[in-house]
């Protein structure tokens, strides 16, 4: 039976050798600190006295019923307290354990009705240890709460604290978030078994207030699917994916610090984004999926579907083939970004850094692609050319309005066709902007260059056009003068 002290009425020295009966009476009818040290079985539902604690002292409560709190308190280090039962009513208590409804961690035992216990009681904050937790079917965060790790597994490559081992194929995301205001901390996931699994972290429908910060996931078609604004993703990584973010919402979506490596199509794909900013998020490790039947003309790092008002600053790609997809949209900027591109070769069909599909007012300042493979180019009075490096689209009725300012390239010749095996110093041509204009549509485009370059008459770049604006200074060694582009000519300063 249960051995209980009620402090409240007794002296601590005092020992009382409890009934069942004793001990469900107490606690329901009077408030006070009860130790249990031995199991407690129900046989109906209970409902605590007002300010009741309960110390657990080796003793846990089994029974398929519901414990309802009545501004209750339990204490017990993470190890079982509970078996099959159900939490209800209001706890001062500032974290719950999945080990009190006996979660084990060792990555072996199903863990997943335990932590689903601990994610459903009324206690806000949930703590998962240093350990591995084999689950084999969805969780699901259906109430406002705080789900926070110990580890994240940085190295991308580390044991999760969530391994996801379904029996059957029914099982399609790991951590399903199905409410607003909630928050997980430092989680790893990810997919232990060789099935589709399509989500590491997701959202069930439209949420808002949400904060992710440090997760990371591993191995799922997409590491995070979520329909969200007002929400923050920070620290948070996505690992052997298809897609590593995709990112549907609303107004104030803000990501930092976010990386994602080994992906087969988009690292980040962003739809319906309202003042909204990714800084400082980063994609390495373009890895293509030969079954894609588009053949690579949406395998952008950074694909933007109809988003108003969206920052990337600081960001970048490495180990890529193409840069950032603007697919309708207005008054987006992008800021301080650089771009590694190794796979830009006639391999992938569409060979485009930027493109720009019915976009109004987009900014890029401060643009740095370096490093992509020269695969059949051509040379130009010392100049290497390539065509379409950024397209500018529009359907009839529609506008393009783009500016591009302090735009650099540089490349080389992987292939070595060119003689010398020169590295490509600047593209400035017609070729290297491409706008196609259907009848009844506008663009607009400006090209801006803040740094001189020098050589001779001859190696002075040429066909610049008119998408080249005001601003690219050249030093002509042949005739001591400087020499600015007008937009159709060479003028002397």
């Amino acid at each position: 039976m249960a051995q209980i002290l009620n402090e409240s009425t007794q002296p601590v020295s005092e020992q009382v050798r409890s009934t069942l009966a004793d001990f469900l009476s107490a606690v329901q009818q009077s408030g006070g600190v009860y130790h249990l040290d031995s199991d407690i079985t129900l046989t109906s539902n209970v409902t605590m006295a007002s300010n009741t604690m309960i110390i657990f002292e080796g003793g846990k409560i089994i029974g398929n019923y519901t414990l309802t709190g009545n501004r209750s308190t339990i204490v017990s280090p993470p190890r079982q307290i509970f078996s099959g039962v159900t939490l209800a009513g209001t706890w001062n208590v500032d974290c719950c354990y999945a080990e009190w409804w006996g979660a084990v961690g060792n990555g072996s035992t199903n863990d997943a009705t335990a932590i689903q216990k601990a994610l459903s009681s009324p206690i806000e904050r949930v703590i998962l240890l240093n350990k591995t937790y084999l689950i084999k079917t969805t969780l699901s965060i259906s109430s406002r709460k705080v789900l926070e790790g110990t580890r994240q597994s940085n190295d991308h490559e580390g044991k999760p604290q969530l391994l996801a081992s379904p029996t059957n194929t029914t099982m399609n995301t790991i951590v399903s978030i199905a409410s607003d205001f909630v928050t997980i901390r430092n989680i790893s996931v990810k997919n232990g078994t060789e099935n589709v699994m399509n989500y590491g972290f997701s959202t069930s429908e439209q949420h808002y207030r949400l904060v992710l910060e440090g997760l990371a996931s591993t191995g799922c078609s997409i590491g995070f699917y979520l329909n969200t604004f007002l929400s923050k993703v920070e620290r948070c990584t996505a690992t052997g994916v298809f897609t590593g973010f995709s990112i549907k919402g609303g107004t104030s979506v803000t990501m930092t610090n976010c990386f994602v490596k080994s992906y087969k199509q988009n690292a980040y794909y962003l739809e319906t984004l309202t003042y909204s900013t990714l800084m400082n998020c980063c994609a390495d490790t373009w890895k293509p999926d030969s079954s894609v039947s588009d053949g690579g003309s949406n395998w952008y790092i950074y694909y933007i579907k109809w988003c108003n008002s969206l920052s990337l600053i600081n960001c970048a790609g490495e180990e890529a083939a193409k840069g950032i997809y603007f697919d309708g949209g207005a008054n987006m900027t992008v800021r301080n970004c650089r771009f590694n591109m190794p796979f830009m070769t006639t391999s992938v069909n569409d060979k485009r850094i930027l493109f720009f599909l019915n976009c109004d007012k987009v900014e890029i300042d401060g643009l740095y692609i370096s490093n992509w493979v020269c695969t059949g180019w051509t040379t130009n009075n010392g100049w290497f050319n390539e065509s379409n490096l950024i397209k500018i689209n529009c359907s009839s009725g529609t506008k393009n309005t783009v500016r591009l300012h302090n735009v650099y390239y540089r490349g080389y010749d992987r292939d070595k066709t060119i003689i010398g095996y020169e590295e490509v110093k600047q593209i400035l041509s017609d070729q290297l902007i491409t706008a196609y204009n259907a009848t009844g549509c506008f663009t607009d485009i400006l090209v801006e260059y803040d740094w001189i370059k020098r050589g001779t008459t001859a190696n002075r770049p040429s066909g610049l056009g008119n998408y080249v604006g005001a601003g690219f200074v050249y030093f002509n060694t042949s005739t001591g003068n400087a020499e600015i582009w007008n937009g159709s000519a060479w003028q002397t300063l």
